[in-house]
Order: structure tokens, then C-alpha cells, then sequence
């Protein structure tokens, strides 16, 4: 029994791509060994010539499905394209991560909420972002990531 729990391991091992640190630690997966570890490493998803980092130009990023964030040409444009943020070559900004999830991971992001059904003591629609002491609301929900201050 022992022996095939072992095999089901190398085999998710070499699914998940071996990575060595500067100290000669092989880690697949979540195992580590010093051992010279034979697998394949990860290939490179990203598009030629793009990158996860901030832009440098005006243009605004494009809309990316949940957990995707938008890739940069070496122009420092955004392409108009988005990936999975796990595939990056650098951490992506905060204002880039579009779940609250993935802005938690992060220490340098904070998570910006939005108020639902926000009324003033009269009644009145307001907006939670003003004085919170008149502005109570119904609900709040993750609105964007930034940084922390």
C-alpha cells in the first residue's frame, strides 16, 4: 500500500513542475528534496515580449474575467489581453487583482469595499464613501483592490 501511495506522488510531482532554489532545494509541488530530481519545468504561458508588471502608458486595462489579470507589452501598453495571475512573471499590481481573494494574499493590498442600498437617517440613497456616520447600508461588497496604505 505504502508503494503505491508513492507512485500516485511522483506522479502528481512531475505534473506540477520542479523548481530549485539558490540552496540547491528541489521543491515539486509541495515535497522538497536536495536529491537531483529528474522533471520537466513549467513552460513559459506568458505571450513573447509581454509581462504582468504595471503599465506605463494612459490607455486603461482591459476587463478581465475573475482571477485574471491584464498583460503589458514591452511598450509598457496593455495588451488587451489577460491571464491567470498564477502564471505571472511578477506579482501584478493591486489595482490589477479583481477578486478580493487575490488582493488578500497580497500584504502591500487592501481590498476597497462598496456599499448596497445605502440611506442617509431620512431615507435618501448616499454613498457609503462620504460620512459614514448619516450613510448606513444594507450590505457591503468587494469593489476593487489597491494599495494599502
Amino acid at each position: 500500500m505504502k508503494l503505491s501511495l508513492f507512485i500516485a506522488t511522483l506522479v502528481s510531482v512531475s505534473l506540477a513542475g520542479c523548481f530549485a532554489n539558490s540552496d540547491g532545494v528541489v521543491t515539486c509541488g509541495s515535497l522538497e528534496s536536495s536529491d537531483d530530481v529528474r522533471c520537466s519545468p513549467p513552460p513559459n504561458p506568458l505571450p513573447a515580449n509581454t509581462t504582468c508588471a504595471s503599465a506605463s502608458c494612459d490607455v486603461p486595462p482591459p476587463s478581465c474575467p475573475e482571477s485574471e489579470v491584464p498583460l503589458v507589452d514591452d511598450t509598457g501598453c496593455y495588451t488587451g489581453a489577460c491571464i491567470s495571475f498564477r502564471s505571472c512573471d511578477v506579482a501584478p499590481p493591486c489595482n490589477t487583482l479583481n477578486t478580493e481573494a487575490l488582493c488578500s494574499e497580497r500584504a502591500e493590498c487592501e481590498a476597497v469595499y462598496g456599499g448596497i442600498n445605502c440611506r442617509d437617517p431620512q431615507g435618501n440613497a448616499c454613498d457609503a464613501s462620504g460620512d459614514a456616520s448619516t450613510c448606513t447600508c444594507e450590505a457591503f461588497v468587494f469593489a476593487r483592490c489597491g494599495l494599502a496604505e
